[in-house]
């Protein structure tokens, strides 16, 4: 699934720290399915593409719930999905909420890759 936003957009050094990670998200798990999260990603990201917010929040928000629960939530996978609804949240101007979900992707993958490693932090 694509990245939602740029660091210009309001989340500022937190935006930029998370992205790289994100972009660098893993496939699926061996032996996961993956592929209703998949098909709901790519709605989620043509509607964003089509500036249709308010349909992509509540599939976006699907799409964190089913990747929580099929890869957990330590999972790269779940990041993304993360970073992706928080971007979604960004661009309708719901900055409170999407910087709790930037954060937690980011300690996510601060965690899986260390805080120095240039795809979790600056």
């Amino acid at each position: 699934m694509g990245t939602r936003c740029g660091s210009d957009a309001g989340c500022g050094d937190l935006v930029a720290a998370l992205l790289p990670g994100a972009i660098g998200a893993v496939g699926p798990a061996p032996g996961q399915p993956n592929d209703d999260i998949d098909a709901l990603n790519r709605r989620v990201d043509a509607l964003f593409e089509a500036a249709r917010f308010a349909n992509a929040l509540p599939l976006a928000q699907r799409s964190v719930a089913l990747t929580k629960a099929q890869h957990g939530e330590d999972d790269p996978q779940y990041a993304l999905a993360l970073t992706n609804l928080a971007g979604l949240l960004q661009a309708t101007n719901r900055l409170a909420e999407a910087e709790p979900l930037f954060r937690g992707a980011l300690a996510i993958d601060e965690k899986r890759l260390g805080s120095d490693h240039p795809d979790a932090g600056p």
